[in-house]
């Protein structure tokens, strides 16, 4: 190859980068005026024209990137899913002890932070497939599946090593544990003046006794 034609190959590199980086930068704006919406006036409010003018874009953007309200509400509760496995990832907690990791994931999952604006709206869908959007259940259950299965390894990964009571049930208080969490949360949205500190403090303290963390 030339070294001309080694120049064309790296302005069109370049050229398809930047493209990728313009359309990962207005999907996160179309997903974050979506979930604004959402947290405002559930899935109803959220149609893809309200969308595209509260991201700044185009209707027929949202259109082209999701398809659908069914695959906008995916795109969204996998946005969710993976910025809260990146601020996990942010606290190291895969290279934490198994006790330390529960520990940690409940500290951080009741911690206030940037991103509790887009939690939010992953409770707002919950609720509303409990209620007028059944059809989202399938998609809860398996994000919670796989929370559910992500505690119930540490927990018995803790239970080996001897950190963890052993006579505790490993799934049912990984299945426990979750919905704790998902409970205090819709709590905050119903009531903002829940002291949210104190109840992360109490569930922390509470979680070592349960578990037989020192």
């Amino acid at each position: 190859m030339t070294q001309g034609n080694e120049a064309f190959v790296d302005k069109q590199l370049e050229k398809t980068l930047t493209q990728a980086e313009r359309r990962a930068a207005s999907e996160e704006k179309l997903l974050r005026a979506a979930a604004e919406l959402i947290s405002e006036g559930g899935v109803v409010a959220a149609t893809f024209e309200r969308i595209g003018k509260r991201a700044g874009l185009s209707r027929g953007l949202v259109s082209q990137r999701f398809g659908s309200k069914e695959g906008l509400v995916n795109a969204l509760v996998d946005d969710v899913v993976q910025r809260f496995d990146e601020l996990l990832f942010q606290y190291h907690i895969h290279e934490l002890a198994p006790h330390e990791a529960i520990i940690a994931f409940v500290d951080i999952y009741l911690s206030e932070n940037d991103e509790d604006a887009v939690r939010d709206t992953y409770h707002v869908l919950l609720a509303e497939s409990l209620g007028a959007q059944p059809a989202l259940r399938p998609l809860f259950a398996r994000v919670h599946d796989v929370v559910r299965d992500r505690l119930r390894q540490l927990i018995e990964r803790g239970q080996k090593l001897g950190t963890i009571y052993k006579q505790l049930d490993a799934d049912a208080t990984a299945i426990s544990l979750g919905a704790f969490l998902l409970g205090v949360r819709i709590q905050c949205m119903v009531n903002p003046d829940t002291d949210i500190d104190a109840v992360r403090t109490n569930a922390i303290s509470s979680l070592r006794a349960m578990m037989g963390i020192k």
